[in-house]
């Protein structure tokens, strides 16, 4: 079915379909550009914790944060 649909397509409507098939379009660069913005907004809303090492053991624990 295939082939036959290929016969009756002219070059250039075949070359379009491959175009936007193949080739990245306006849609496509604004979906990496909010995929981009997203990982951007994902780190900066869960910003890495900061940790004291203690002395003795050398184990991580939570920096305190709150006032006295």
């Amino acid at each position: 079915m295939l082939p036959g649909v290929l016969k009756i397509l002219t070059p250039k409507v075949l070359k379009s379909i491959m175009s936007y098939v193949f080739e990245k379009n306006t849609l496509d660069l604004q979906m990496d550009m909010v995929l981009e913005r997203l990982r951007k907004l994902e780190k900066e809303s869960h910003p890495p914790r900061s940790y004291v090492v203690c002395d003795k053991c050398s184990y991580k624990i939570k920096q305190y944060e709150g006032t006295d």
